[in-house]
């Protein structure tokens, strides 16, 4: 199937969902004439003119989770988005747990680092772990400078050489913005702009937008080391009832490695995305048992029927109780 097709098919997917949910809109964000869509990490809207490269906010096909995790095309977000918001979460989420991999000496890519050599040799390369010979490693590009080699270069009459090898690794935070992104697509491709245009989504929106600041807590991601086969998609979480709010569920595979991931995201009720706060306090200060429920798999996206359930009558997805 043809990139062209795709981008087609989920254009025809997103503005049929735009088409129904207008009537509940402002209207102010929406073009007159012709099928379009809003890119949900900026909400601008585009006609199928923008699939022509020649914008600098063309529009492009969008993974989640992102095409180097294990991801599929779920949305058409513009040019820039994808690569401002995408870009920079996506390259610190890879380097954030390649490092975190190497402390648990887990053979996985290199990450870049610098060797200081006696204080006054300094050389770019690469930091790895061999598990084989349990040993950590260190190349330069050329290869020149692997650590055998280095010794005999730099020992003097002392027969010492002291290795500094240093190496940056990006916040928690901001690497975990790629799982925030993802879920936050994943809800869309589910349940459609119906969902994802309350203006509590700005905020979320603007925090994978620009990473640099913290306009949401962390608490976004809760850490529950769960198993391969943990179940997967959007549960809506009931109990306790503050901490009402949406939870994706999803996986990623990087270099043979498969994770789970657990999302929060705010309820149609939630405009100050108080949700994040509340994790904060509860997880400083006791344990709790989040109750939830799956959400239904039915059509929110071009069903007149149930397009504009995940706005209007959120208390419907409750049923079937699961405990988490």
């Amino acid at each position: 199937m043809s990139k062209h097709f795709k981008k087609e098919k989920l254009f025809e997917k997103y503005s049929k969902n735009l088409e129904s949910v207008k009537p509940y809109l402002t209207g102010k964000e929406l073009m007159t004439g012709g099928p379009q869509i809003i890119c949900p990490l900026c909400r601008y809207t585009f006609t199928k003119n923008a699939f022509d490269k020649k914008y600098d906010d063309h529009l492009t096909i969008e993974h989640a989770p992102p095409k180097a995790m294990g991801g599929h095309e779920v949305a058409l977000t513009c040019k820039i988005c994808n690569n401002n918001a995408g870009g920079r979460i996506e390259s610190a989420y890879i380097k954030y747990h390649a490092v975190e991999a190497l402390k648990r000496m887990e053979e996985l890519v290199p990450i870049d680092a610098v060797a200081l050599i006696n204080g006054i040799l300094s050389r770019r390369g690469y930091l790895s772990f061999d598990k084989a010979k349990r040993e950590y490693q260190f190349h330069s590009p050329s290869d020149e400078y692997t650590i055998p080699k280095v010794e005999k270069l730099v020992r003097g009459n002392d027969n010492k050489m002291n290795l500094l090898v240093k190496f940056s690794r990006p916040a928690e935070r901001v690497a975990n913005l790629t799982l925030l992104k993802t879920a936050y697509l994943l809800a869309f491709e589910k349940l459609g702009y119906a969902y994802i245009l309350h203006e509590q989504f700005d905020l979320i929106r603007e925090q994978i937008r620009c990473p640099e600041k913290e306009i949401i807590k962390n608490t976004f991601v809760l850490n529950l080391n769960e198993d391969v086969n943990s179940n997967l998609g959007l549960f809506k979480v009931i109990q306790p009832i503050a901490l009402e709010s949406l939870m994706v569920r999803f996986k990623t595979i990087m270099h043979g490695r498969t994770d789970v991931h657990t999302v929060i995201l705010p309820s149609v009720h939630d405009s100050n995305l108080t949700i994040y706060d509340k994790l904060e306090r509860l997880e400083k200060t006791e344990e709790y048992e989040l109750m939830t429920v799956t959400v239904p798999d039915a059509n929110y996206i071009t069903d007149p029927k149930t397009v504009m359930i995940p706005y209007l009558v959120w208390n419907e997805l409750n049923f079937n109780p699961n405990k988490l």
